[in-house]
């Protein structure tokens, strides 16, 4: 037989559990503000990689269709100062958003000093830079959906942080 607690013992014992129930509530409600925390957080960072997955995309294909274009004209010859910048913005904006392709990391930016490249050389890489970012979208961005459905997400999501 246990000994029996006398009623200051008995309600001490009470007072204790309940705040070790309030305690361990505390402690899930803290966990799961974190946990929603960090879902908006993987959420916000999702939407901003697929608005600048969707520019880069626009400005790659823009330009490979105005290059291309103009090498079906003029293969051998050599694209403009201007031209290079752009293709080499469009190289460093690709690399950035698809981390980890080894062909796409194995793309060197032009070297702006002499010669500039020929259309047909910068037609095959910014063929490649496509790939790549097909890939990317095939490995991040699984379900589609609109761009700015994607801004009034992270509109909201942003406004909800304040």
């Amino acid at each position: 037989m246990s000994p029996r607690l006398t009623p200051d013992e008995l309600k001490q014992v009470k007072e204790q559990r309940k705040k070790e129930r309030e305690e361990t509530e505390e402690q899930r409600r803290k966990q799961e503000e974190e946990m929603e925390r960090l879902r908006r957080q993987r959420r916000r960072e999702e939407i901003k990689f697929r608005i600048r997955w969707e520019q880069i995309s626009s400005e790659l294909d823009g330009l490979y269709e105005e290059l291309d274009k103009i090498y079906r004209k003029a293969p051998e010859e050599q694209i403009s100062d201007l031209t290079v910048e752009n293709v080499n913005h469009i190289i460093k904006d690709t690399k950035e958003i698809t981390q980890g392709d080894p062909y796409i990391d194995r793309i060197k930016e032009f070297v702006p000093a002499g010669n500039n490249p020929e259309y047909r050389d910068v037609i095959m890489v910014l063929r490649q830079l496509r790939q790549g970012l097909d890939r990317s979208k095939r490995s991040y961005l699984s379900e589609p959906i609109s761009l700015s459905a994607l801004v009034n997400e992270l509109r909201e999501l942003e406004s909800e942080e304040e």
